[in-house]
Protein backbone atom coordinates (compact mmCIF):
# COMPACT_ATOMS: atom_id res chain seq x y z
CA UNK A 1 0.00 0.00 0.00
CA UNK A 2 1.36 3.42 -0.97
CA UNK A 3 0.87 5.90 1.86
CA UNK A 4 3.14 8.54 3.42
CA UNK A 5 3.09 7.13 6.96
CA UNK A 6 3.63 3.43 7.72
CA UNK A 7 4.21 1.50 10.93
CA UNK A 8 7.17 -0.86 11.44
CA UNK A 9 5.23 -3.63 9.71
CA UNK A 10 4.59 -1.44 6.66
CA UNK A 11 0.92 -0.81 7.44
CA UNK A 12 -0.53 2.66 6.75
CA UNK A 13 -1.04 4.60 9.97
CA UNK A 14 -3.17 7.68 10.56
CA UNK A 15 -4.15 9.79 13.55
CA UNK A 16 -6.77 12.37 14.46
CA UNK A 17 -4.26 15.21 14.03
CA UNK A 18 -3.37 13.88 10.57
CA UNK A 19 -7.03 13.75 9.51
CA UNK A 20 -7.78 17.15 10.98
CA UNK A 21 -4.85 18.79 9.20
CA UNK A 22 -5.72 17.14 5.88
CA UNK A 23 -9.21 18.65 5.79
CA UNK A 24 -8.05 22.02 7.09
CA UNK A 25 -5.05 22.47 4.80
CA UNK A 26 -4.07 19.71 2.38
CA UNK A 27 -0.90 21.61 1.34
CA UNK A 28 0.33 21.75 4.92
CA UNK A 29 -0.63 18.07 5.28
CA UNK A 30 1.59 17.28 2.30
CA UNK A 31 4.46 19.31 3.75
CA UNK A 32 4.16 17.66 7.17
CA UNK A 33 3.62 14.04 6.23
CA UNK A 34 5.19 13.66 2.78
CA UNK A 35 7.99 16.21 2.63
CA UNK A 36 8.52 15.65 6.38
CA UNK A 37 8.65 19.34 7.23
CA UNK A 38 9.51 19.54 10.95
CA UNK A 39 6.69 20.64 13.21
CA UNK A 40 7.43 24.10 14.53
CA UNK A 41 6.03 24.57 18.04
CA UNK A 42 4.66 27.93 19.09
CA UNK A 43 3.73 29.58 22.36
CA UNK A 44 0.26 28.01 22.30
CA UNK A 45 1.44 24.45 21.69
CA UNK A 46 4.26 24.92 24.18
CA UNK A 47 1.78 26.08 26.81
CA UNK A 48 -0.53 23.12 26.15
CA UNK A 49 2.42 20.75 26.50
CA UNK A 50 3.49 22.44 29.73
CA UNK A 51 0.02 22.02 31.25
CA UNK A 52 -0.28 18.42 30.04
CA UNK A 53 3.09 17.43 31.49
CA UNK A 54 2.26 19.12 34.79
CA UNK A 55 -0.98 17.15 35.04
CA UNK A 56 0.71 13.90 34.08
CA UNK A 57 3.43 14.28 36.73
CA UNK A 58 1.28 16.12 39.29
CA UNK A 59 3.95 18.81 39.44
CA UNK A 60 2.75 22.41 39.31
CA UNK A 61 5.91 24.11 40.60
CA UNK A 62 6.35 26.20 37.45
CA UNK A 63 2.91 27.81 37.88
CA UNK A 64 1.76 30.68 40.08
CA UNK A 65 -0.32 30.07 43.20
CA UNK A 66 -3.53 31.09 41.44
CA UNK A 67 -2.74 28.79 38.52
CA UNK A 68 -2.08 25.95 40.96
CA UNK A 69 -5.55 26.42 42.46
CA UNK A 70 -7.12 25.89 39.03
CA UNK A 71 -4.89 22.99 38.02
CA UNK A 72 -5.61 21.23 41.30
CA UNK A 73 -9.27 21.11 40.22
CA UNK A 74 -8.45 19.19 37.03
CA UNK A 75 -9.31 15.54 37.48
CA UNK A 76 -6.49 13.07 36.99
CA UNK A 77 -7.14 9.36 36.51
CA UNK A 78 -4.88 6.29 36.92
CA UNK A 79 -3.00 6.20 33.61
CA UNK A 80 -1.41 8.89 31.46
CA UNK A 81 -0.38 9.10 27.81
CA UNK A 82 -1.78 5.65 27.05
CA UNK A 83 -1.24 4.57 23.45
CA UNK A 84 -4.25 3.05 21.72
CA UNK A 85 -4.44 1.50 18.26
CA UNK A 86 -7.57 0.92 16.20
CA UNK A 87 -6.95 -1.70 13.50
CA UNK A 88 -9.29 -1.21 10.55
CA UNK A 89 -7.75 -3.87 8.34
CA UNK A 90 -6.22 -1.86 5.51
CA UNK A 91 -4.83 0.72 7.94
CA UNK A 92 -4.59 1.56 11.63
CA UNK A 93 -5.40 4.62 13.68
CA UNK A 94 -3.05 5.53 16.52
CA UNK A 95 -3.64 7.90 19.42
CA UNK A 96 -2.55 8.72 22.95
CA UNK A 97 -5.13 9.14 25.71
CA UNK A 98 -4.12 11.90 28.12
CA UNK A 99 -5.61 10.17 31.18
CA UNK A 100 -7.58 6.95 31.67
CA UNK A 101 -8.95 4.87 34.51
CA UNK A 102 -7.19 1.58 35.12
CA UNK A 103 -9.97 -0.36 33.33
CA UNK A 104 -10.45 2.29 30.59
CA UNK A 105 -14.06 2.83 31.63
CA UNK A 106 -13.27 6.56 31.65
CA UNK A 107 -10.95 8.48 29.36
CA UNK A 108 -10.01 12.16 29.47
CA UNK A 109 -8.34 14.51 27.01
CA UNK A 110 -6.95 17.80 28.30
CA UNK A 111 -7.27 20.90 26.16
CA UNK A 112 -6.11 24.48 26.71
CA UNK A 113 -7.44 27.51 24.87
CA UNK A 114 -8.83 31.01 25.06
CA UNK A 115 -11.93 32.14 26.89
CA UNK A 116 -15.12 30.43 25.71
CA UNK A 117 -13.30 28.64 22.88
CA UNK A 118 -14.30 25.21 24.19
CA UNK A 119 -17.41 25.04 22.01
CA UNK A 120 -15.50 23.52 19.08
CA UNK A 121 -15.21 20.32 21.10
CA UNK A 122 -18.97 19.78 20.96
CA UNK A 123 -19.13 20.14 17.17
CA UNK A 124 -20.13 17.00 15.21
CA UNK A 125 -16.83 16.93 13.29
CA UNK A 126 -14.71 16.71 16.44
CA UNK A 127 -13.97 12.98 16.57
CA UNK A 128 -10.81 12.59 18.64
CA UNK A 129 -12.48 11.08 21.68
CA UNK A 130 -14.72 8.93 19.50
CA UNK A 131 -11.61 7.51 17.80
CA UNK A 132 -10.03 6.75 21.17
CA UNK A 133 -13.26 5.10 22.30
CA UNK A 134 -13.34 2.94 19.17
CA UNK A 135 -9.78 1.84 19.89
CA UNK A 136 -10.58 1.02 23.51
CA UNK A 137 -13.63 -0.96 22.40
CA UNK A 138 -11.53 -3.04 20.03
CA UNK A 139 -8.54 -3.49 22.35
CA UNK A 140 -10.40 -4.23 25.58
CA UNK A 141 -13.72 -5.59 24.36
CA UNK A 142 -15.83 -2.74 25.67
CA UNK A 143 -16.12 0.97 24.90
CA UNK A 144 -15.51 3.45 27.73
CA UNK A 145 -18.54 4.39 29.78
CA UNK A 146 -17.41 8.01 29.70
CA UNK A 147 -15.18 10.06 27.39
CA UNK A 148 -14.53 13.65 28.41
CA UNK A 149 -12.67 16.75 27.32
CA UNK A 150 -11.40 18.84 30.24
CA UNK A 151 -10.89 22.37 28.96
CA UNK A 152 -8.45 24.62 30.80
CA UNK A 153 -8.80 28.29 29.93
CA UNK A 154 -5.65 30.28 29.28
CA UNK A 155 -5.12 34.02 29.22
CA UNK A 156 -2.44 36.50 28.21
CA UNK A 157 -0.73 37.22 24.91
CA UNK A 158 3.03 36.94 25.15
CA UNK A 159 3.13 35.42 28.61
CA UNK A 160 0.42 32.75 28.62
CA UNK A 161 -0.94 31.49 31.91
CA UNK A 162 -3.81 29.49 33.32
CA UNK A 163 -6.85 31.72 33.78
CA UNK A 164 -8.47 31.79 37.19
CA UNK A 165 -11.51 29.89 35.96
CA UNK A 166 -12.71 26.39 36.76
CA UNK A 167 -12.02 23.78 34.07
CA UNK A 168 -14.93 23.01 31.77
CA UNK A 169 -15.84 19.32 31.52
CA UNK A 170 -17.38 18.30 28.19
CA UNK A 171 -18.99 14.86 28.06
CA UNK A 172 -18.76 13.20 24.65
CA UNK A 173 -21.64 11.21 23.19
CA UNK A 174 -20.06 7.80 22.56
CA UNK A 175 -22.99 5.52 21.85
CA UNK A 176 -22.26 2.30 19.94
CA UNK A 177 -24.03 3.77 16.89
CA UNK A 178 -21.79 6.83 16.89
CA UNK A 179 -18.67 4.73 17.31
CA UNK A 180 -19.72 2.57 14.36
CA UNK A 181 -20.29 5.74 12.35
CA UNK A 182 -16.87 7.03 13.40
CA UNK A 183 -15.20 3.96 11.94
CA UNK A 184 -16.99 4.64 8.64
CA UNK A 185 -15.76 8.25 8.69
CA UNK A 186 -12.22 7.03 9.33
CA UNK A 187 -12.37 4.73 6.31
CA UNK A 188 -13.56 7.60 4.12
CA UNK A 189 -10.84 9.90 5.47
CA UNK A 190 -8.18 7.29 4.77
CA UNK A 191 -9.51 6.85 1.23
CA UNK A 192 -9.45 10.64 0.66
CA UNK A 193 -5.88 10.95 1.92
CA UNK A 194 -4.72 7.92 -0.08
CA UNK A 195 -6.26 9.24 -3.30
CA UNK A 196 -4.76 12.69 -2.74
CA UNK A 197 -1.34 11.16 -2.12
CA UNK A 198 -1.52 9.01 -5.27
CA UNK A 199 -2.72 11.91 -7.43
CA UNK A 200 0.08 14.18 -6.21
CA UNK A 201 2.64 11.43 -6.84
CA UNK A 202 1.55 10.86 -10.44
Amino acid sequence: MIFPKLNKQGKPTISWSMINLFYQDSFEWWARYVIKKPFEPNKWTDFGSKVGEALEHNDFDSFSNLEKVVLAKVERLDKFEEKVVLDLGEFEVVGFIDSASSDFSRIIDYKTGGKDKFHKYVEPDYLQMHIYSCAVRQMYGKAPESAEVHYITREGRDNLKVAYKSPVVIDMDITEELLDETEKVLRLAFEDMSNYYLQKNN
